[in-house]
């Protein structure tokens, strides 16, 4: 059922009636990690802001006080009855919200979100494109999400990815036209805050992860932060360090992140290293990776698909180099050759040979990671908030006769 969690009255600062903005997301953790303090800013600058999401009361505290939070169940699977009782069940949520905006990400929030701000008639839809699920699948599969993208794009009003590699993928492939799609700034979802990731604020919190993973301090640690699963390439890096583990006796591998898949859909030599590797290491999810990058000294991620990889940046503000895959955002987040390398996905021997490079020049590793500081300052976090307001307010300006001075 749907379940009201806070009805907040946000009191902007301007005489007049805020923009009423709904932001969709098909679980909390998308709306913690992708939003974050975001939410409190744009209620700063005059956004009343609902959320709706489906349920998790660990991550339920951490999505902002300041907004309204509404619970409808929603599931990642295919289910047709429990997808058209949360249909009705947003239809009704939008239209007693009477928003000025409705935007959603991940596939199953987006597919009925943009359906029912449809239904509803809402001036501004918005599907924030942050990857796309389908480009890493074949077949029928492929097929099949495709169209579901198809048909996200052709109710919103607008669509918005988080790179202009994903923008021109989805011109591509015919998703939707180009006249009503934009990224805006540089690209990400959220930016990075410089001030957060920041390797010399940090420098004490290298020596206490270290000590506490039992890592000598003399290792070289390679890192991965994101979701464990298979389409991250963590197959593909697991494979690598089981071939250097012996050459490189002081190499450990951090995991940061949520294990997804479960560790029996590996293969048995990948699955051994994930229970019995000593040196590879898998600590969760954590509300502070930056903690554990300041443990590490080469940043991984060899996803086969990402809507712009934010964390690669977020590496390069922590003064690593990074080794990410040649696939629409990645080629943006990373500067190859210069703040990181960018290889072929689901390539183990390119994975393998960029890996070596760096573990025997760390002059080289050095230098990408203070060119990658310098790189992360082009996605400062309250600029790119800055540019939000402004991409949200003309979108309504566009649509309604609202002075927003737009």
């Amino acid at each position: 059922m749907q379940r009201v969690v806070r009805m907040i009255q946000n009191n902007p600062s301007e005489n007049r009636r805020p923009v009423r903005l709904c932001i969709m997301a098909t679980v909390p953790s998308i709306i913690v990690e992708f939003y974050g303090r975001q939410i409190d800013f744009l209620i700063e600058q005059g956004f009343d802001v609902t959320v709706i999401t489906s349920l998790d009361k660990e991550l339920e505290k951490d999505i902002s006080r300041k907004a309204r939070l509404i619970i409808i169940p929603m599931t990642r699977y295919i289910s047709p009855y429990q997808d058209l009782l949360t249909l009705i069940r947003l239809i009704n949520c939008i239209r007693k919200g009477a928003f000025d905006i409705v935007q959603y990400s991940s596939p199953k929030a987006a597919l009925l979100g943009s359906i029912a701000a449809w239904i509803c008639r809402v001036p501004v839809r918005l599907y924030l494109m942050w990857g796309l699920y389908y480009s890493a699948q074949r077949g029928f599969k492929r097929s099949f999400f495709k169209g579901v993208e198809m048909v996200i794009c052709f109710f919103s009003t607008h669509v918005s990815p988080d790179s202009k590699g994903n923008l021109f993928f989805a011109v591509g492939e015919k998703l939707c036209s180009i006249s009503k799609m934009s990224v805006v700034g540089n690209g990400s979802a959220n930016g990075v805050d410089l001030q957060r990731f920041d390797p010399q604020r940090l420098k004490s919190k290298r020596i206490d992860i270290r000590n506490y993973l039992h890592i000598p301090n003399d290792a070289i640690v390679v890192g991965f932060v994101g979701r464990i699963t298979k389409d991250k390439g963590i197959a593909e890096l697991l494979k690598v360090f089981i071939s250097l583990k012996n050459k490189y006796p002081k190499l450990y591998l951090i995991l940061v992140g949520p294990e997804e898949d479960n560790r029996s859909v590996y293969p048995v030599e990948i699955s051994t290293v994930f229970f019995q590797e000593k040196r590879v290491i898998c600590v969760g999810r954590q509300k502070y990776p930056e903690d554990y990058m300041s443990a590490m000294d080469i940043f991984v991620l060899p996803s086969y698909r990402e809507g712009f990889g934010v964390v690669s940046i977020e590496a390069s503000a922590m003064e690593l180099p990074v080794i990410s895959t040649d696939i629409p955002g990645p080629r943006e987040a990373v500067v190859n050759g210069k703040t990181g390398t960018l290889i072929k996905p689901k390539s183990v021997d390119d994975l393998q040979s960029s890996m070596e490079i760096m573990l025997n020049d760390p002059y080289l590793c050095r230098n990408m990671g203070l060119a990658g500081r310098e790189w992360a300052k082009h996605f400062d976090q309250k600029s790119l908030w800055e540019q939000i307001v402004i991409h949200r307010k003309t979108l309504l300006c566009k649509k309604t006769s609202k002075n927003l001075n737009c």
